[in-house]
């Protein structure tokens, strides 16, 4: 149950990594909120472990301390198939590289997180070439990842991050393997199917001009988030 608009609440999250003998702290005590509908970023520069604290948020990663709520569930402690399956339903990824399958068709790796959850196979294509359409894409669904631009590779990318209806999609620099044309193209059009679709995202990006058009702004600077 979501709890005051909050989808997923991280309270005093930390995370430290040992560099030989040395321990280099990444993470001290990060607080953060995410809204039902909002669209925020996070700014910093490389190294300052905006990745980290992403993949700590979409539970691919646990933090050292701290509790990560997610629709109103402490899921700190779950276990590995806890959190597999709360990933699959609630959370969406979009990544800096599109992570497409290079033998299936844009519209079968946009379908992908839909039939790994074993949802009913007519109605995920249906879902997933609906969300193909809305990312401009409705005249490429047989194209392979070879057949497609770097912009149109992210564009199926973003269909596949919705196609379970998630809570919240989270993008670790979704933009910043393409040409600036293309990274506006495609930032433009995660802001439009947020406003759409009422979803929750989480941009972590070193692009000021991205993050500006954000509802919140949060920046990352020596393990804490301001």
């Amino acid at each position: 149950m979501v709890e005051n608009n909050t989808v997923l609440r991280a309270e005093n999250l930390h995370k430290s990594y040992m560099l030989g003998k040395r321990k280099l702290e990444v993470l001290k005590g990060i607080d953060l909120s995410l809204k039902k509908g909002e669209i925020s970023s996070i700014l910093g520069i490389s190294g300052s472990g905006k990745s980290t604290l992403l993949s700590i948020l979409g539970t691919l990663d646990r933090p050292d301390k701290g509790h990560l709520i997610i629709d109103g569930e402490i899921i700190s402690d779950s276990d590995e198939q806890r959190l597999a399956a709360l990933r699959n339903k609630k959370i969406g990824f979009i990544f800096q590289f599109h992570y497409l399958l290079p033998e299936f068709t844009a519209l079968e790796n946009a379908a992908m997180p839909g039939l790994i959850k074993r949802s009913p196979k007519d109605s995920v294509f249906k879902q997933a070439e609906d969300y193909l359409l809305k990312v401009g894409l409705g005249d490429r669904l047989d194209h392979k990842p070879a057949e497609l631009s770097g912009g149109e590779l992210q564009r199926v990318a973003v269909a596949r991050a919705l196609i379970n209806d998630p809570l919240i999609v989270l993008a670790d620099e979704p933009t910043g393997n393409l040409d600036k044309s293309n990274g506006e193209a495609v930032y433009g059009l995660m802001l439009d199917l947020s406003r759409d679709t009422g979803k929750t995202f989480l941009v972590v990006t070193h692009n000021e001009s991205i993050a500006s058009r954000t509802d919140r702004i949060y920046t990352l600077a020596d393990g804490q988030l301001k």
